[in-house]
């Protein structure tokens, strides 16, 4: 509206429209859709400018108009002045001629437009004019238009430059708010009130009108958004907006119960069934229950009778033993008569004793800890006169032990303890027999081994002294004859002296005699020493021996480098015996474990005869040798490999066996030693640098050389075939 009363024309005013304005002061435009009311005394105070307002008072209409098609509005509206100088009518569609004609007739229609919003706004606020923007409804109160009770949305708005105030209306029939509602058929009872609880509309048509202000009788007094039973319904205020009013629902009883009739009689039903189930149900398990219950308890019974059966029955002494004073609960005959007590009676002193000191042999189970003790006892003679005594008697001529086994558990609200009793006597006696005899059988052992160890020593001072001779002969002049006899003489001598050597070192360890030494050596020579003694053996024979000794040897270690080199000789004598052709190899080495300590590897592997994976699972027992026609060819006493199993074991190591019958056998042997605390080098490796150029067909004595050579500085070539080794020279120079 301030922008059209500021506007100015640019067109000229519908002349006709301008003319009646002027002759009656009312002019309904040419479609009827709005009438302009601008009454004398306005026009004389608008004087020349009036064409212009008329215009703008035209383009407000238009614009009002437009609007209310584009918000599909049809209820007439008025734009009053709130000085009465002009009105703008709006109707829905073409105002009648009467009505224009009765509004013509009035005296000052504008004014009495204007005092009756005003009039209404001063009932409902207490103002006359609302503010700016304020929207207010009034009503229901008579059209002016219509002639017929509506209901009145009043907005206040300024207009002009001078701000002039000016009154926006818009009239709702009061029937006009509850009729569009789609509804049932049988709907419930809605009624519209104003914000002074005044009946405005009520669906559906043609309710009760006595009816619906007994409700509202009552609904004044219920609090909003609450739901009420009432004495014929459900009643239900709902409030709508602040400046509006409330809705009221009203659903009788009957309507409500016939509109969910079906559902009741569904629900009904399925309870009435659930009801039955139930009682069927109940009744069914009360019987089986019962019946359930009898048979359990008859069970019951059967298995009371059972257990006092087998615990009278039994050969085992069954006692129940109250923890707090050591009262016997319960006894069957037997714990009567081993205990020499019964029921009523406290538990003899030393097994209550026995009892409290927890001993050793324990064990447990879901229930708690169980112990087994073992006790002396008297014989049942002597018992039978101890029977409810609390004192100790004297011991019968006969030794008795009893063993009980103990366990806590709860009896009749108490701590108790579940006892079993054994009369263990034959097994006492027994096991003192066996002990009597493993004490013989080892003193027998300590005898013998001594008894070896000393005839050892006996036999081996006079062998020396032959073998000293015999070699003196052997290189006498002279004797050249008799040559062949003083060498088998001589070798004949040797094995003897072998075998008196394993007796005697068998003998010590057997005994626990055997004493390592712990002093600083070097593996590297001790190992290269026995390469050497074994190198001539292979002069006259097809075997090839490789003695393949890592770098990583050149150290110094802690320990028995004498049994380390009895271990070492005697499997390369084993080796050297047992293969007639192919090749025996030498190889140790150094490794480091997690915690970084040495642990020497040595392997010996040979090509010989092998042996059956059973004999491989026992050669490292005492006297296990081979199938009899081998002993016989070979010789020996089959104390070799276990005196190096043992050492071995004794300075901490194993050793292992893996051998094929035909192939040959790998014997491992894995030591750990420690090292001196200040290390010094164990041999002094000049540098030589250079290309080195290894022509070796062995593979791993290849990779020895290497390691070796690589170690002093060189560039190692090794090469299997002389052909790559020729290849090798014409194209490297130095």
């Amino acid at each position: 509206m301030a922008h059209y009363l500021n506007a100015r024309s640019d067109s000229p005013t519908d002349p006709d429209l301008l003319e009646r304005i002027r002759r009656t002061g009312i002019a309904v435009a040419p479609d009827g859709r709005y009438t302009l009311l601008v009454p004398s005394s306005t026009q004389q105070a608008w004087g020349r400018s009036l064409p212009e307002r008329v215009w703008q008072l035209q383009q407000i209409a238009i614009a009002a108009l437009t609007t209310r098609v584009a918000f599909e509005l049809d209820n007439p509206a008025y734009v009053v002045d709130a000085n009465a100088e002009y009105a703008v009518i709006l109707t829905p569609s073409p105002m009648p001629l009467d009505v224009a004609l009765l509004i013509a007739e009035q005296n000052d229609p504008v004014e009495v437009l204007r005092d009756k919003l005003v009039q209404a706004l001063q009932a409902r606020t207490g103002q006359e004019l609302p503010r700016n923007g304020e929207q207010v409804w009034i009503g229901p109160v008579e059209d002016p238009v219509l002639h017929s009770q509506v209901m009145t949305s009043v907005v206040g708005t300024t207009a002009g430059d001078g701000h002039r105030p000016a009154l926006i209306a818009s009239s709702t029939p009061v029937n006009a708010f509850l009729s569009q509602l789609k509804r049932p058929s049988d709907p419930a009872m809605l009624l519209l009130l104003n914000h002074a609880e005044d009946r405005i509309d009520i669906s559906p048509r043609g309710s009760s009108l006595e009816v619906a202000e007994r409700i509202l009788s009552r609904t004044r007094r219920l609090p909003p958004d609450t739901l009420r039973l009432g004495r014929s319904g459900l009643v239900l205020v709902q409030p709508l907006r602040q400046d509006f009013g409330s809705l009221v629902y009203f659903l009788a009883y009957g309507k409500l119960f016939s509109s969910i009739y079906y559902e009741l009689m569904t629900i009904g039903s399925l309870s009435m069934m659930l009801i039955i189930a139930i009682v069927i149900s109940t009744r069914y398990w009360d019987i089986h229950l019962l019946r359930h219950g009898q048979a359990e308890a008859a069970r019951a019974l059967e298995n009371e009778t059972i257990n006092h059966i087998l615990v009278n029955a039994t050969p085992i002494g069954l006692c129940i033993v109250r923890q707090q004073d050591h009262v016997i609960v319960t006894s069957n005959l037997v714990a009567d008569t081993l205990l020499g007590c019964s029921r009523g009676a406290t538990m003899p002193t030393r097994i209550i004793d026995a009892l409290r000191q927890r001993p050793s042999q324990a064990f447990s189970d879901a229930f708690g800890p169980i112990a087994q003790i073992r006790v002396p006892g008297y014989a049942h003679a002597d018992a039978s006169r101890r029977c409810n005594s609390t004192t100790e008697a004297a011991p019968a001529s006969k030794p008795q032990f009893l063993q009980i086994t103990s366990a806590p558990a709860r009896y009749r609200g108490e701590c108790v303890l579940f006892c079993a009793i054994q009369d263990v006597t034959a097994q006492q006696q027994l096991e003192q027999k066996l002990r009597s005899a493993q004490q013989a059988t080892e003193a027998m052992m300590r005898a013998r081994s001594n008894f070896f160890a000393a005839m050892s020593h006996e036999i081996r001072t006079p062998l020396n002294a032959l073998l000293g001779n015999l070699e003196l002969l052997g290189r006498s002049r002279g004797l050249e004859a008799h040559a062949t006899r003083l060498r088998a003489l001589q070798s004949s001598s040797e094995g003897l002296r072998r075998i008196v050597n394993d007796i005697l070192d068998f003998s010590k360890i057997d005994a626990g005699e055997m004493k390592l030494v712990s002093a600083p050596f070097n593996p590297l020579d001790e190992l290269e020493s026995l390469s050497l003694s074994y190198a001539p053996m292979v002069t006259d024979r097809p075997i090839r021996f490789y003695a393949q000794l890592s770098p990583t040897l050149s150290t110094l270690l802690r320990g028995d480098r004498m049994r380390l080199a009895q271990i070492v000789n005697n499997l390369l004598g084993n080796a050297f015996k047992f293969t007639a052709s192919g090749k025996i190899t030498l190889s140790a080495e150094i490794s480091r474990d997690a915690q970084g300590m040495a642990t020497l590897v040595c392997r010996v592997r040979d090509t010989g005869d092998g042996m059956s994976q059973a004999l491989a699972s026992r050669v490292f027992q005492p006297f296990v040798q081979g199938e009899t026609s081998t002993t016989a060819y070979y010789s020996g006493t089959g104390l070799g490999l276990s005196i190096c199993a043992r050492l071995s074991e004794l300075m901490g190591g194993h050793i292992s066996v893996e051998s094929v019958e035909g192939v040959g056998s790998a014997f491992t042997v894995v030591i750990p030693f420690a090292e001196p605390a200040a290390t010094a080098p164990a041999h002094g490796l000049t540098m030589l640098g250079g290309m080195v150029m290894v022509l070796c067909q062995e593979t791993e004595s290849g990779a020895t050389l290497e390691a070796w050579l690589t170690r002093v500085g060189c560039q190692v070539h090794v090469l299997p075939a002389s052909c790559a080794a020729h290849t090798w020279l014409c194209t490297s120079h130095p």
